[in-house]
């Protein structure tokens, strides 16, 4: 990939993780932390960051939580070269995700993540409600899924009705274009005066 400028990054949720794939001669580290949606880390981003600059001098992409331009701007100052935004793009006009997915966004807040790794064997935060509807009992959640993506991504029904969100859903109010959303970050990183 390299041969052609090509670049190569790697997802990663802990130092172990970050170390062996900084030892292969990555250019980034998309440090997954805690509230990412979908499969999730459980590092703060303030210990994240700063544990894998003393090692790695790549390019760092945060991931977790970031709703805002003001998150945008804060994972900037704790050292990050970029950013993962997921969830707060959900409900765009232009995202493929089904409309009960896009409304159960626009209508959760941080209360309505949960995390788990009943459905797939790995810590992952998921929308309550979707749990519920899907038919699981949130004070009594199945032991751990067995770790199987190639089965999992077989049976469609299993991910069909079950649905991913991270920690900053609250920011996510309407449904709108991504041009709007970009805009709405771009205004709230520029408000921020450091």
């Amino acid at each position: 990939m390299h041969s052609y400028g090509g670049k190569i990054y790697a997802d990663v949720n802990n130092i172990g993780f970050a170390r062996k794939a900084a030892e292969t001669g990555v250019d980034g580290l998309a440090l997954i932390c805690s509230g990412a949606g979908g499969h999730t880390g459980e590092l703060s981003p303030f210990a994240f960051i700063d544990e894998v600059r003393s090692f790695f001098n790549g390019d760092i992409i945060l991931s977790g939580a970031v709703g805002s331009g003001r998150a945008i701007k804060a994972a900037e100052v704790l050292g990050a070269d970029y950013v993962y935004m997921g969830t707060r793009f959900i409900a765009t006009d232009e995202c493929l995700a089904a409309d009960g997915y896009k409304e159960m966004v626009v209508e959760a807040s941080g209360v309505d993540i949960v995390t788990s790794d009943s459905v797939t064997g790995v810590k992952a935060n998921w929308l309550r409600k979707s749990l519920t509807q899907a038919g699981y009992d949130l004070n009594n959640m199945p032991a751990a899924g067995e770790i199987n993506f190639l089965e999992a991504a077989g049976d469609s029904k299993r991910w069909r009705d079950i649905w991913a969100a991270g920690q900053a859903v609250a920011t996510v109010t309407q449904r709108d274009s991504i041009a709007d959303v970009v805009a709405q970050l771009e205004a709230e990183y520029n408000a921020i005066r450091i």
